[in-house]
């Protein structure tokens, strides 16, 4: 019943009912946003590190952070919504 009456409310309404967490959602996005961001970042160390002024270091920093950013944005959003997915848990336990 809990999913049912969470799932026919609008958008709207679950930022205005704290008794629904939109959290997971919008952590949906800020994933796509940060693991962008990274790539983009490590395409910009990578492309400066093969440039005439850059050390070997920076071109393998590049690489490196170019593949590990999206893993390491992973498991942060992971967690972060396990925690959340706690919380519903929690609250559907409550209002047995």
């Amino acid at each position: 019943m809990y999913d049912e009456r969470r799932r026919n409310q609008s958008f709207l309404s679950r930022m205005l009912n704290f008794d629904t967490m939109i959290t997971p959602t919008i952590i949906k996005i800020i994933y796509v946003i940060v693991t962008g961001i990274g790539m983009l970042f490590g395409v910009t160390v990578f492309l400066m590190g093969l440039s005439g002024g850059g050390s070997g270091f920076e071109t393998l920093g590049g690489l490196l952070i170019i593949v590990a950013s999206p893993f390491v944005n992973r498991i942060w959003c992971e967690g972060m919504i396990v925690i959340f997915k706690i919380h519903e848990n929690l609250n559907k336990i409550a209002n047995r």
